[in-house]
């Protein structure tokens, strides 16, 4: 295609089809560079089991992969390992309520405390695992690059259960969007 040095009329201004073309070709090449950067740093994220783990009262979020400091009571995505309930790999959005050096308990009573204070209650799914309430009970120490994530509905399968969240299981913090 030969451009020739004729004037459009664009948006109220007089600009040349060779300049529309730079134009157009800049625009096209920002978007995809922002979406690239976007791209590389979040993921998004529909629950799949609206209120099983987590009562949550969004439909729609994304995961900040470059994110992974993590404070108690964050919602933190992390890859599953070690989970009756779902397969390794996958990802899965807990409430970290310990952190390293911090005591994490689980009581005969079916009680969960973190440093004396409790956190949850109930081992409604001990019955998943086949076992007997009783083999959950422990009292533990989480070393330096341990976590805790429990979730917030009753039938929550989380780390009373499966124990504790490695650091290298991280992926990211889950922001909220709808």
């Amino acid at each position: 295609i030969m451009f020739r040095d004729f004037r459009l009329k664009f948006l109220g201004s007089n600009i040349t089809l060779k300049e529309m073309v730079l134009v157009t070709a800049m625009t096209v090449l920002l978007s995809f560079s922002a979406f690239y950067v976007f791209s590389s740093r979040y993921e998004f994220s529909v629950p799949r089991f609206k209120g099983s783990c987590i009562d949550i009262p969004w439909n729609f979020a994304i995961v900040d992969t470059w994110n992974r400091r993590v404070a108690r009571d964050d919602l933190i995505v992390f890859k599953s390992r070690y989970m009756f309930t779902r397969k390794d790999g996958l990802n899965v959005a807990k409430y970290i309520r310990a952190l390293p050096l911090d005591e994490a308990s689980v009581k005969a009573d079916g009680s969960v405390y973190v440093n004396q204070k409790k956190k949850a209650q109930g081992l409604i799914q001990s019955v998943l695992y086949k076992k007997e309430p009783e083999y959950f009970v422990r009292s533990e120490i989480l070393d330096f690059d341990k976590y805790w994530g429990l979730g917030t509905a009753y039938n929550s399968v989380d780390s009373r259960y499966w124990g504790n969240l490695d650091e290298s299981q991280i992926v990211g913090h889950f922001i909220r969007i709808l």
